[in-house]
Parts: C-alpha cells; structure tokens; sequence
C-alpha cells in the first residue's frame, strides 16, 4: 500500500493511482517548485493539471469560484467518480 508523509519520495509509486486524479497549482504558491503540478501530473496515468497562473498557496480562498467551477467539471467528467456518486 502507498503510504504517504512528508518525509517519503513517493515518485516511483505515483503509477499505481487507479482513479481519476485533479492535481491543483498556484503559480504564485512560493512552497513546491513552479513545475511540481506539471511532473506530478505527468507521472499519474490519466491526471489532469488545473494550473492557476496568478494564484497563491491559498488559492481555495482567493480563487475559490475557479476552483469550484473546475471541480465540479473534473467530477462530472470522471467515469470512476460518476459511478461511486
């Protein structure tokens, strides 16, 4: 089973997500690296990227419309995730 904390480099495992996957990025967010979104997207079979040039880290505050607007597409759009609801 994939366990995850801050302190694992969990890179060599990130093929073994199944399900539909939405990784979110501000391109303000000082935190991770500006192409830490992109790489991770990249090494999960099927993601998508939302990628939110001119948001901070606190972007579900300060873009929180977007983000709504984009979630409820991801999910209406995912066949995993329509068939669990």
């Amino acid at each position: 089973m994939l366990q995850l904390n801050f302190n694992n480099d969990v890179r060599r495992e990130m093929h073994v997500f199944k399900m539909p996957t939405l990784i979110i990025q501000g391109g303000r967010d000082s935190n991770p690296p500006k192409l830490t979104g992109l790489r991770t997207a990249a090494m999960i079979p099927g993601s998508q990227l939302g990628f939110y040039a001119d948001a901070p880290h606190g972007l579900i505050d300060t873009h929180k419309h977007a983000l709504n607007s984009d979630l409820l597409a991801f999910i209406s759009e995912a066949p995993s995730i329509k068939a669990a609801a």
